[in-house]
């Protein structure tokens, strides 16, 4: 009977070790000869990732037999209902089907296969990309055996997305040179750009904007990394934000007739920034375009153009312009980009930028019929649907027809991504869902979206269902962010759960560009003037709800430490929760200044009140100087944030933070001085 049992054992472990030979004989990744890169490249993504989820890396052939066939539906070894499958959609479709134990991953384009490889090692294998450190990936670990079951299984998916324009807008005016956050930042850049393909971004734009001399410093060393992009099969673009950012301060120095004639200021504006060009002058437009098509013909790996003027108006007011409607007058210099490009780069896609003074519709232009349109949408408030309170009026309908009326693609500019002129959100945005499937519904092709380099492991949960709502509009987003907790944090899901809830309960102000941490804007020197009534009442009015933020961080803040010492012998476990206690620590420290501020303002608005009583008054500037002493003290906290590495969980509005506390507490101290100098009190008590 042992005899028996003993052989039965044998013959089960060598069956078992045959089915693992027989695996691992086939265990190959095939591609066809003179394949794309992207194609390759997405071949030695899943050989790699195959290695680390085995043990067992998989070899990659040219042509041969293999178990995995990474391909365009032209070759060979697709089969035909595959290759029928994906006739007549788009060029970003994939197909990934197992037939006859082997596995298909074929794209209708070659950033298509490194989707579809991607898709496959996600859905099937369980991969996660939650940010772009390669060190917090999540990986599973499995045998080649459950990996060829789960193909013997069957598998067969088919997707296309929902939008065909992804692309992020890269800002770079903001990064301080030749300092370690410029190290941070180029160290980032390989990482950024691996984790864009994971989301199935499909066009990264620099950015020259706010006529900042960085953004050429970086673009230099920006094309070091442009082969890394071209490997996964994504798009280079390049948007020209603003006319300074071409013409050099020499040649607007010399030629200040090419600026804007304002007639209230009866001069040119061409040494200032920002300007606007005089649209009239053939001279001044030729300067311009001859800027874009020489860097077009020096930089031949851009494939994606957007050339705008200025955000803000100064629209030149001399007597050839001041007739023709601002829209017509971008058009027409937007036409004359076009045809120069088009003579050296007839492939470039061209987009035109309905933004700010220039967002209106054309009076007497036409579109032409080879560029997109990217319709801007600014100021709104994302706890409303863009559907239930359309930002511009009808203008966002009033372009859709436009657009569809001369066969134009549509994309919008949104700010869902830019939490610097949002505040922080650890979780996605409650509107992401009902936006995209109303942008979807009314023809919008796809979305231009402005991110920069701080913060972003703190936006990093928004990026990941943001992106998968580009790609399907039909995901569930309460899924998507379970699947983060769980598989993020693990074992204490439910609490940091409860975590993100407690730091966004009190982020209720969704109003973009005018958050709460943007209250000093422009506000202190309006203290100091006779008009200070208003912007006092602004800090009286925000005072709740930095009052609520505030709580909401604190509460936050204190289970996050409790959970690190909970969890303090789980690497992994603790450096996120580590991360999550730098997120949450900055961010309370910035509002526990404001809230100091902010009673610091009330207080002494009281002691300008008329009539004030002058001890009164005392009393009250007493109470404001020793709440701005408070408040440069959490300054001060807050800055010990600010060191080399910590940029990526500041998710503030510049890498040197938010300079508005460290500036503008010593200048409101300032201004209670000479109120006290002044006699403030008495001086009211008389009038």
């Amino acid at each position: 009977m042992k005899k028996q049992m003993m052989i039965g054992l044998m013959l089960g472990a060598m069956v078992f070790l045959a089915r693992i030979a027989k695996a691992e004989e086939n265990y190959d990744i095939v591609v066809a000869a003179g394949s794309a890169e992207p194609v390759k490249f997405a071949a030695s993504e899943l050989s790699a990732y195959l290695g680390r989820i085995t043990g067992r890396q998989p070899k990659i052939l040219e042509n041969g037999k293999g178990m995995f066939y990474v391909s365009l539906p032209a070759e060979e070894c697709v089969p035909a209902n595959i290759r029928e499958q994906l006739k007549g959609h788009g060029q970003e479709a994939f197909v990934i089907e197992s037939k006859e134990g082997r596995l298909y991953l074929v794209g209708n384009s070659p950033r298509a296969a490194v989707y579809a490889v991607y898709g496959f090692l996600e859905k099937h294998l369980g991969c996660r990309w939650y940010t772009p450190d390669p060190a917090e990936e999540i990986v599973p670990l499995k045998s080649t055996v459950e990996v060829e079951k789960s193909i013997k299984n069957g598998i067969k998916d088919f997707e296309e997305p929902s939008f065909n324009i992804r692309r992020i807008y890269y800002q770079t005016y903001d990064i301080p040179m030749r300092t370690p956050v410029e190290n941070e930042v180029l160290k980032s850049w390989p990482q950024i750009i691996q984790w864009m393909a994971k989301l199935r971004i499909n066009i990264f734009e620099y950015a020259f904007d706010h006529g900042s001399v960085r953004c050429w410093h970086y673009w230099e060393k920006f094309q070091n990394v442009i082969p890394e992009l071209k490997r996964r099969g994504i798009e280079v673009g390049v948007h020209f934000q603003g006319i300074h950012n071409l013409l050099t301060a020499q040649e607007r120095k010399d030629h200040p007739e090419w600026g804007s004639f304002l007639k209230d200021k009866g001069t040119r504006q061409c040494v200032e920034t920002p300007w606007q060009l005089c649209t009239s002058n053939s001279n001044a437009v030729d300067c311009y375009i001859s800027k874009i098509v020489s860097f077009m013909k020096t930089n031949s790996e851009v494939s994606y153009l957007v050339a705008r003027p200025n955000d803000c108006g100064g629209w030149c007011e001399c007597p050839k312009c001041i007739d023709v409607p601002v829209p017509d007058r971008y058009l027409q210099l937007q036409k004359s980009i076009v045809q120069r490009v088009r003579e050296i780069a007839p492939g470039v896609q061209i987009s035109h930028f309905a933004y700010g003074s220039y967002k209106g519709l054309p009076v007497h232009e036409t579109l032409p019929g080879d560029v997109s349109v990217t319709y801007s949408v600014w100021g709104r408030d994302f706890s409303i649907p863009f559907e239930v309170k359309q930002l511009g009026g009808a203008s966002f309908f009033q372009w859709r027809d436009l657009c569809k009326s001369n066969n134009v693609d549509m994309i919008v500019h949104e700010k869902m991504l830019r939490q610097a002129g949002l505040g922080l959100h650890l979780l996605p945005l409650p509107t992401f869902a009902q936006d995209l499937t109303f942008y979807k519904k009314n023809g919008v092709k796809g979305f231009d979206l402005p991110v920069e380099y701080p913060g972003w492991w703190a936006k990093s949960l928004n990026w990941v269902v943001l992106s998968r709502l580009m790609w399907n509009t039909d995901e569930n987003v309460k899924l998507l962010v379970n699947d983060f907790f769980a598989q993020f944090y693990g074992i204490c899901s439910k609490d940091v759960a409860e975590i993100y809830t407690l730091a966004e309960s009190g982020m209720e102000y969704k109003y973009y560009s005018c958050p709460i941490h943007y209250t000093w804007w422009g506000s202190v020197s309006k203290l100091a003037s006779d008009d200070h009534g208003k912007t006092g009442d602004k800090y009286k009015s925000v005072l709740p709800s930095v009052e609520h933020a505030k709580e909401g961080l604190e509460q936050a803040l204190q289970k996050t430490r409790q959970l690190e010492k909970q969890y303090v012998d789980n690497p992994n476990l603790a450096q996120h929760l580590g991360y999550l206690e730098i997120v949450i620590g900055y961010t309370l420290q910035e509002y526990n200044s404001l809230y100091e501020v902010c009673l610091g303002v009330t207080a002494m608005e009281q002691a300008r009140a008329p009539g004030a009583d002058h001890a009164a008054c005392l009393k009250q500037l007493d109470m404001a100087s020793e709440h701005f002493r408070k408040a440069l003290e959490f300054e001060l906290e807050r800055q010990k944030y600010d060191k080399p590495g910590n940029l990526k969980f500041i998710w503030d509005d510049h890498c040197e933070g938010n300079p508005g506390f460290s500036r503008n507490i010593p200048k409101l101290q300032e201004l209670i001085a000479k109120l006290r100098q002044n006699g403030e009190g008495d001086e009211r008590q008389t009038k």
